[in-house]
């Protein structure tokens, strides 16, 4: 692609791989690194397997990287949001949600009440408690059709609609979702 201008806007390209930084850098200017093979021959300490150990002139990268980009930290970014608040929300589930973690629940019980285990229940019983904590969220994350009755989907939706309507603030939101306590 041809343009008079490029911008990227990337998480941490300084932190991870070169590779990473490298395609970011070629995308801007594709001019300032110079081929590909010399570039990693230079900038990267590989042991006798091939495997990359380290990086070596990082400050010359640095020095060569500042003309065209612009590196924030996170104590900079965070001074321009505002503050945190936290609100917890108890969302009941729908009933298909309630019905579908009681007959998992149902297996929980049954292989939990047994006098003894076999070889087959502990994966069982595993299967039974990742199903409950799925259906807390959707029952189509269970059941893989359609539809989907999720009470926590319906209050994110309203949740998000109503922080995107309000006029002149920065909203970030945070979602948790703590499945622990069962489907209530």
């Amino acid at each position: 692609m041809r343009s008079v201008f490029a911008l990227v806007v990337s998480g941490t390209p300084m932190e991870n791989r070169i590779d990473e930084l490298y395609s970011v850098i070629e995308f801007i200017d594709e001019r300032r690194l110079g081929p590909d093979f010399r570039f990693y021959n230079q900038h990267r300490v590989v042991g006798e397997q091939g495997k990359v150990l380290g990086y070596r002139y990082r400050a010359q990268l640095r020095e060569n990287f500042n003309p065209i980009l612009l590196r924030r930290t996170r104590a900079s970014v965070l001074k321009e949001l505002p503050p945190r608040s936290t609100e917890i929300m108890r969302i009941a589930p729908t009933q298909e949600q309630e019905d579908m973690h009681n007959s998992y629940m149902r297996t929980v019980s049954t292989i939990l009440n047994k006098s003894f285990f076999t070889e087959m229940d502990l994966p069982r019983l595993q299967k039974a408690l990742r199903m409950c904590r799925m259906s807390a969220d959707s029952t189509q994350l269970v059941n893989k059709k359609p539809p989907s009755y999720s009470s926590k989907l319906d209050v994110t939706d309203d949740l998000l609609a109503r922080l995107g309507n309000e006029e002149g603030k920065k909203n970030r939101v945070v979602f948790r979702v703590d499945n622990h306590a069962g489907p209530h």
